[in-house]
Protein backbone atom coordinates (compact mmCIF):
# COMPACT_ATOMS: atom_id res chain seq x y z
CA UNK A 1 0.00 0.00 0.00
CA UNK A 2 1.30 3.56 -1.00
CA UNK A 3 0.00 6.39 0.98
CA UNK A 4 -0.24 9.78 -0.64
CA UNK A 5 -0.47 13.17 1.00
CA UNK A 6 -4.26 13.56 0.63
CA UNK A 7 -4.79 9.96 1.96
CA UNK A 8 -5.35 8.00 -1.25
CA UNK A 9 -4.19 4.28 -0.88
CA UNK A 10 -3.18 2.47 -3.61
CA UNK A 11 -3.83 -1.35 -3.63
CA UNK A 12 -1.34 -3.95 -5.19
CA UNK A 13 -3.24 -6.56 -6.97
CA UNK A 14 -0.68 -9.68 -7.19
CA UNK A 15 -3.36 -11.76 -9.11
CA UNK A 16 -4.00 -8.94 -11.51
CA UNK A 17 -1.33 -7.42 -11.71
CA UNK A 18 -2.48 -3.97 -11.45
CA UNK A 19 -2.64 -1.40 -8.79
CA UNK A 20 -6.00 0.02 -7.59
CA UNK A 21 -7.22 2.99 -5.87
CA UNK A 22 -8.75 2.11 -2.50
CA UNK A 23 -10.43 3.82 0.95
CA UNK A 24 -9.30 3.20 4.38
CA UNK A 25 -12.84 2.24 6.08
CA UNK A 26 -11.45 1.86 9.42
CA UNK A 27 -8.49 0.71 11.26
CA UNK A 28 -8.16 -0.62 13.97
CA UNK A 29 -4.89 0.60 15.60
CA UNK A 30 -4.48 -1.10 18.73
CA UNK A 31 -4.36 -4.67 16.24
CA UNK A 32 -2.45 -2.74 13.26
CA UNK A 33 -5.35 -3.89 11.08
CA UNK A 34 -7.02 -1.52 8.80
CA UNK A 35 -9.99 -2.01 6.72
CA UNK A 36 -9.56 -1.27 2.82
CA UNK A 37 -12.51 -1.06 0.09
CA UNK A 38 -10.98 -0.76 -3.33
CA UNK A 39 -12.09 -0.19 -6.74
CA UNK A 40 -14.09 -3.19 -8.51
CA UNK A 41 -11.42 -5.36 -10.08
CA UNK A 42 -12.39 -6.17 -13.81
CA UNK A 43 -12.16 -9.36 -13.15
CA UNK A 44 -12.82 -11.79 -9.96
CA UNK A 45 -9.99 -12.23 -7.57
CA UNK A 46 -9.37 -15.74 -5.79
CA UNK A 47 -9.78 -14.90 -2.25
CA UNK A 48 -8.40 -16.94 0.83
CA UNK A 49 -9.87 -19.79 2.27
CA UNK A 50 -10.21 -18.20 6.59
CA UNK A 51 -10.15 -21.19 9.24
CA UNK A 52 -10.64 -21.10 12.85
CA UNK A 53 -8.13 -19.89 15.05
CA UNK A 54 -10.39 -21.10 18.49
CA UNK A 55 -8.94 -24.68 17.14
CA UNK A 56 -5.56 -24.09 18.11
CA UNK A 57 -3.27 -26.03 19.68
CA UNK A 58 -0.14 -25.39 21.12
CA UNK A 59 2.17 -28.05 19.06
CA UNK A 60 0.07 -27.30 15.97
CA UNK A 61 2.36 -26.34 12.92
CA UNK A 62 1.89 -22.93 11.49
CA UNK A 63 3.01 -21.17 8.12
CA UNK A 64 3.87 -17.64 7.94
CA UNK A 65 4.07 -15.47 4.62
CA UNK A 66 4.99 -12.28 3.81
CA UNK A 67 7.49 -9.69 1.94
CA UNK A 68 10.29 -9.33 4.93
CA UNK A 69 13.58 -6.93 4.08
CA UNK A 70 11.30 -6.53 0.57
CA UNK A 71 11.54 -10.23 -0.57
CA UNK A 72 8.85 -11.23 -2.07
CA UNK A 73 6.97 -14.57 -1.28
CA UNK A 74 8.53 -15.42 1.59
CA UNK A 75 7.52 -18.43 3.62
CA UNK A 76 8.69 -19.68 6.88
CA UNK A 77 7.65 -22.61 9.06
CA UNK A 78 6.63 -22.89 12.84
CA UNK A 79 4.44 -24.27 15.75
CA UNK A 80 2.33 -22.96 17.21
CA UNK A 81 3.61 -21.73 21.06
CA UNK A 82 0.46 -20.39 23.03
CA UNK A 83 -2.81 -19.42 21.56
CA UNK A 84 -4.08 -16.82 24.02
CA UNK A 85 -0.69 -14.64 25.05
CA UNK A 86 -1.91 -11.44 26.47
CA UNK A 87 -1.02 -8.37 25.58
CA UNK A 88 -0.07 -7.16 29.05
CA UNK A 89 2.63 -10.16 29.24
CA UNK A 90 4.32 -8.28 26.22
CA UNK A 91 4.18 -5.00 27.88
CA UNK A 92 1.52 -4.22 25.60
CA UNK A 93 -1.96 -1.97 26.42
CA UNK A 94 -5.39 -3.25 25.83
CA UNK A 95 -6.65 -6.19 26.13
CA UNK A 96 -5.55 -8.24 23.29
CA UNK A 97 -4.62 -11.70 22.71
CA UNK A 98 -2.03 -12.80 20.16
CA UNK A 99 -0.80 -16.40 19.01
CA UNK A 100 2.39 -17.06 19.50
CA UNK A 101 4.63 -18.60 17.26
CA UNK A 102 8.35 -19.83 16.20
CA UNK A 103 7.53 -18.51 12.58
CA UNK A 104 10.41 -16.48 11.60
CA UNK A 105 8.99 -12.73 11.30
CA UNK A 106 10.86 -9.94 10.01
CA UNK A 107 9.97 -6.10 8.97
CA UNK A 108 7.80 -5.91 5.88
CA UNK A 109 5.97 -9.92 7.08
CA UNK A 110 2.99 -7.89 9.09
CA UNK A 111 0.18 -8.04 7.87
CA UNK A 112 0.89 -11.32 5.82
CA UNK A 113 -1.42 -14.33 6.44
CA UNK A 114 -0.24 -17.30 8.97
CA UNK A 115 -1.73 -20.27 8.02
CA UNK A 116 -2.24 -24.32 8.84
CA UNK A 117 -1.23 -26.96 6.90
CA UNK A 118 -4.48 -26.92 5.11
CA UNK A 119 -3.87 -23.42 3.69
CA UNK A 120 -6.68 -21.63 6.06
CA UNK A 121 -5.51 -18.47 7.42
CA UNK A 122 -5.82 -18.55 11.28
CA UNK A 123 -4.32 -15.26 11.54
CA UNK A 124 -2.29 -12.05 10.52
CA UNK A 125 1.21 -11.17 11.44
CA UNK A 126 2.83 -8.45 13.50
CA UNK A 127 6.28 -7.54 13.90
CA UNK A 128 7.95 -10.01 16.82
CA UNK A 129 8.23 -8.38 20.22
CA UNK A 130 12.03 -7.23 21.04
CA UNK A 131 13.55 -8.56 17.73
CA UNK A 132 16.72 -7.65 19.23
CA UNK A 133 17.10 -9.47 22.01
CA UNK A 134 14.45 -12.60 21.13
CA UNK A 135 14.23 -14.79 18.17
CA UNK A 136 11.56 -17.75 17.82
CA UNK A 137 9.35 -15.52 19.06
CA UNK A 138 6.60 -13.96 17.06
CA UNK A 139 2.74 -13.04 17.25
CA UNK A 140 -0.31 -12.79 15.10
CA UNK A 141 -3.69 -11.53 15.53
CA UNK A 142 -6.07 -14.45 15.74
CA UNK A 143 -8.44 -15.17 12.37
CA UNK A 144 -11.65 -15.45 14.58
CA UNK A 145 -10.90 -11.85 15.61
CA UNK A 146 -10.47 -10.53 12.60
CA UNK A 147 -13.20 -11.69 10.98
CA UNK A 148 -15.84 -10.08 14.17
CA UNK A 149 -14.19 -6.92 13.41
CA UNK A 150 -14.81 -7.66 9.52
CA UNK A 151 -18.81 -8.56 9.95
CA UNK A 152 -20.22 -5.36 10.41
CA UNK A 153 -18.63 -3.65 7.13
CA UNK A 154 -20.06 -6.88 5.33
CA UNK A 155 -23.25 -5.62 6.46
CA UNK A 156 -22.54 -1.90 5.35
CA UNK A 157 -22.17 -1.06 9.19
CA UNK A 158 -19.49 0.86 11.12
CA UNK A 159 -17.50 -0.77 14.05
CA UNK A 160 -18.49 0.69 17.29
CA UNK A 161 -15.18 0.09 19.84
CA UNK A 162 -17.23 -0.43 23.31
CA UNK A 163 -14.30 0.72 26.03
CA UNK A 164 -15.16 -1.04 29.37
CA UNK A 165 -12.24 0.78 31.56
CA UNK A 166 -10.76 -2.14 32.87
CA UNK A 167 -7.27 -4.42 33.17
CA UNK A 168 -7.75 -8.12 32.90
CA UNK A 169 -5.76 -11.06 32.83
CA UNK A 170 -6.67 -14.93 32.12
CA UNK A 171 -6.74 -17.21 34.82
CA UNK A 172 -5.87 -20.55 32.82
CA UNK A 173 -2.62 -22.39 33.12
CA UNK A 174 0.31 -20.63 35.54
CA UNK A 175 -1.33 -17.53 35.85
CA UNK A 176 -4.04 -19.65 37.96
CA UNK A 177 -1.47 -20.63 40.86
CA UNK A 178 -0.03 -17.07 40.63
CA UNK A 179 -3.46 -15.43 41.32
CA UNK A 180 -4.63 -17.77 44.21
CA UNK A 181 -1.03 -16.52 46.29
CA UNK A 182 -1.39 -13.01 45.39
CA UNK A 183 -5.31 -12.86 46.28
CA UNK A 184 -6.18 -15.41 48.89
CA UNK A 185 -10.35 -15.19 48.17
CA UNK A 186 -9.57 -16.22 44.94
CA UNK A 187 -12.10 -18.77 43.62
CA UNK A 188 -11.66 -22.18 42.09
CA UNK A 189 -12.50 -21.21 38.42
CA UNK A 190 -9.80 -22.14 36.60
CA UNK A 191 -11.39 -20.41 32.72
CA UNK A 192 -12.15 -17.32 32.73
CA UNK A 193 -11.29 -13.37 33.13
CA UNK A 194 -9.66 -11.83 35.96
CA UNK A 195 -10.84 -8.57 36.59
CA UNK A 196 -7.03 -7.04 37.69
CA UNK A 197 -8.47 -3.58 38.43
CA UNK A 198 -11.33 -1.18 37.13
CA UNK A 199 -11.19 2.24 36.73
CA UNK A 200 -13.68 4.97 38.54
CA UNK A 201 -16.11 6.55 36.70
CA UNK A 202 -15.61 3.58 33.47
CA UNK A 203 -18.74 1.45 32.05
CA UNK A 204 -17.59 -1.59 34.39
CA UNK A 205 -17.28 0.45 37.10
CA UNK A 206 -20.81 1.60 36.47
CA UNK A 207 -21.71 -1.87 36.28
CA UNK A 208 -20.73 -2.81 39.66
CA UNK A 209 -17.40 -5.00 38.53
CA UNK A 210 -14.86 -4.58 41.02
CA UNK A 211 -11.23 -5.35 41.35
CA UNK A 212 -10.76 -9.80 42.16
CA UNK A 213 -14.14 -10.37 40.22
CA UNK A 214 -13.51 -13.18 37.80
CA UNK A 215 -15.75 -13.24 34.64
CA UNK A 216 -16.79 -16.46 33.05
CA UNK A 217 -19.75 -15.59 31.29
CA UNK A 218 -20.88 -13.06 28.68
CA UNK A 219 -24.40 -12.69 27.89
CA UNK A 220 -25.43 -15.65 28.65
CA UNK A 221 -22.60 -17.66 26.93
CA UNK A 222 -19.34 -19.28 28.97
CA UNK A 223 -16.18 -16.98 28.20
CA UNK A 224 -12.94 -18.62 29.18
CA UNK A 225 -10.62 -15.84 28.08
CA UNK A 226 -9.58 -12.55 27.28
CA UNK A 227 -9.86 -13.21 23.60
CA UNK A 228 -13.47 -14.57 23.84
CA UNK A 229 -14.65 -11.34 25.57
CA UNK A 230 -13.02 -9.35 23.48
CA UNK A 231 -15.23 -11.13 20.60
CA UNK A 232 -18.22 -9.97 22.67
CA UNK A 233 -17.29 -6.61 23.12
CA UNK A 234 -16.62 -6.13 19.50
Amino acid sequence: MVYSADGQVLVRLQEAKKDVVGQVVDAYVDLDIAIVKTEKPTSPLSTAKVGSSSKLRPGDWAIAMGCPLSLQHTVTLGIISCVHRAGNELGLEGMMEYLQTDCAINPGNSGGPLCNVDGEVIGVNVENVKPDIASGVSFAVPVDLISAIIKPFQNFQRLVRPDFGWIVRNISGENFEALKQSYPTFPNAKDGVFVQKVFKGSPADHAGIQTGDVIVGFNGKQVQNIKEVKVFLI
